[in-house]
């Protein structure tokens, strides 16, 4: 998976249903588990991951903004929800 300006790239794939990311940073191949099911808070996490490899984990309100975000330009009525 290539990221517009972006210096890494890698690929998501899964084991056992669950979500990795394979990835390149300075010279070393990289494998991290993104410990979830869902594709679309995976190729979230995998680009935090790339973005800011120091910063192993996202913030759970930052997860779940983005995601209420994708639910909402999706136009599904499960956005309803009020987040602080």
């Amino acid at each position: 998976m290539y990221l517009k300006k972006q210096t890494s790239q890698g690929t998501l794939f899964k084991i056992n249903g669950v979500y990795y990311a394979n990835y390149r940073r300075y010279g070393k191949q990289v494998k991290v588990s993104l410990k979830t099911k869902d594709r679309t808070i995976a190729l979230i996490k995998f680009k935090e991951l790339i973005a800011h490899p120091v910063e192993h984990s996202i913030q759970f309100g930052q997860l779940l903004t983005t995601t209420l975000d994708i639910l909402h330009t999706k136009g599904l009525k499960s956005t309803d929800v009020k987040v602080a």
